[in-house]
């Protein structure tokens, strides 16, 4: 009977949740009802799962932070000449950051800020998060036991392990081994499932940037960073693979060469202006830094750009979608939006990177969703499109 009701109120719920998304309702009874049908489905034990954002700051903070940056000038001015005045840096925001919780109906993705249910629910909320937190973590202990039950050997096979490789020795004639090694993953955590990967357990930045040129002319771009290896250890800078796309989506990608005594930077440029990408690890942390390093007139130009940390909160092994084929190579997914699809295909834009063990390639769509390429032994078209929250693989051999 108890379960009967809880399925009853789940529906009940869940059909307020898609009615208020559906039609844009931003009154303050929807928000009630948004809110309360979003609790009522915690506190009946519906998965979820959590991410952390920053904070967009408002416009009233953003005129305060102006206005303080434009009287700091002002003041600095009569002090210091005027060239040295123009290189003092605008007052930055102070970043701050939220949990942002998601649930999934009907393959779509639902989001509230956690901040706003303890605003309206206050213990009540700890309480259910708590107690759902606890059944989720025992889960996943569950599966992570599995992953590092040891193997168990026997000395017969160990026997034979040993003359066969007696036996093979001299058959190898040609050196196979790989030039390039392989990115490796981080075995501590439990692998994603083969073609999906939860949006949940990516990590990478995303810079929103506006840059103005000396003749006023102002240009959108977008930048996407991601930390190559799973190595949180700190460092001024680490091996990235960053992609940038303008307004017209056009996409530049580029990867650092990865060696110890190679250049960690990605420099990208567009027909206007050159890019310099840079990231580093702190305190467990990934930053990552955009700047501009020349423009086609090779006048100044002034950047601005709005950076968001996307945390994983449920670690896998490796921050991107990782596919290995039948030969032993490896196809690397970096999505370019996210929890969202491009209207016509059905697809979500990406960039993808492709290990043989001798060379690392580098494809990327410039608006086309598919990809038709040799991967795996053969020539395949290869698409990624999100469903709710997870990032899925389409893989097909071309006839």
């Amino acid at each position: 009977m108890l379960k009967e009701k809880t399925e009853v109120l789940d529906k009940y719920y869940k059909r307020n949740i898609i009615d208020i998304t559906s039609t844009a309702m931003d009154t303050p009874e929807s928000k009630n009802i948004y809110a309360l049908s979003y609790f009522g489905l915690l506190r009946n034990g519906y998965e979820y799962t959590t991410r952390q954002e920053i904070v967009e700051e408002t416009i009233e903070e953003r005129m305060e932070r102006e206005l303080a940056a434009t009287k700091a000038k002002s003041k600095k001015a009569k002090n210091d000449d005027k060239h040295k005045d123009q290189d003092q840096p605008d007052v930055e925001p102070v970043v701050q950051y939220q949990n942002v919780l998601t649930i999934k109906i009907n393959e779509r993705g639902y989001s509230i800020s956690e901040s706003e249910l303890k605003a309206r629910y206050g213990d009540m909320y700890d309480s259910v998060i708590n107690r759902n937190a606890k059944s989720k973590n025992r889960k996943k202990k569950a599966a992570v036991s599995q992953i590092y039950m040891p193997d168990v050997k026997f000395e017969e096979e160990e026997e034979v392990l040993i003359e066969r490789k007696t036996e093979e020795k001299e058959d190898i004639v040609v050196n196979t081994e790989p030039t390039i090694s392989f990115i490796e993953f981080d075995n501590r955590f439990p692998s994603d499932d083969e073609g999906t990967k939860s949006y949940d357990s990516f990590l990478f930045n995303q810079h929103n940037i506006k840059v103005t040129f000396a003749d006023g002319t102002k240009k959108g771009y977008t930048a996407v960073v991601y930390p190559v290896y799973t190595n949180t250890a700190d460092c001024i800078i680490t091996d990235i693979l960053a992609i940038i796309y303008d307004e017209e989506n056009a996409v530049r990608v580029g990867m650092s060469p990865m060696g110890d005594d190679e250049q960690k930077s990605v420099t990208l440029s567009f027909d206007d202006v050159t890019f310099t990408v840079r990231g580093n690890w702190e305190d467990d942390r990934f930053y990552s830094t955009v700047n501009i390093t020349k423009t086609s007139d090779n006048k100044p130009a002034k950047i601005e750009s709005a950076d968001k940390q996307f945390v994983p909160t449920y670690r896998t092994s490796s921050y991107y979608m990782r596919h290995k084929g039948n030969d032993g190579t490896y196809l690397n997914v970096f999505p370019l939006t996210y929890l969202r699809n491009d209207g016509s295909s059905g697809l979500a834009p990406a960039v993808l990177m492709v290990e043989d063990g001798k060379e690392r390639k580098l494809f990327t769509s410039e608006g086309n969703t598919r990809f038709s390429m040799y991967y795996d032994d053969s020539q395949k078209t290869i698409g990624v499109y999100w469903a709710g929250n997870d990032l899925h693989l389409l893989m097909e051999d071309d006839l």
